[in-house]
């Protein structure tokens, strides 16, 4: 279990009990606020992270060929896996041109 400090007097308190600090008689709201903003820029940064490494993998052409659709889709495929935000409608987007283009093609074989 992590511990938190209360803001004041710098009790230390074990997480999971009161959020109370019986010495100096604050909350330690403070602590638990920040604490999950700590976590939270932590997960954001993996996250960007993730992001960034999906771009260079599609601008190398390890995904294929940057200007096929079906490329774009896989691309667009890793993002949402990565959560990256609003990835889900670019994947139904891709998904209806990589199906367009197939009927399509089909249509003149």
């Amino acid at each position: 279990m992590s511990k938190r400090k209360c803001v004041n007097c710098r009790h230390r308190k074990i997480e999971g009990s009161s959020s109370f600090c019986e010495v100096s008689g604050n909350f330690l709201h403070y602590s638990t606020v920040f604490e999950h903003w700590c976590k939270h820029w932590a997960k954001l940064k993996t996250d960007y992270e993730r992001w960034e490494k999906n771009v260079e993998m599609l601008k190398s052409g390890a995904l294929g060929d940057v200007n096929s659709s079906e490329t774009l889709l896989r691309y667009w495929q890793m993002q949402e896996r990565a959560g990256y935000p609003n990835a889900s409608e670019n994947v139904k987007y891709f998904e209806d041109m990589v199906r367009k283009e197939s009927e399509d093609t089909e249509g003149e074989g």
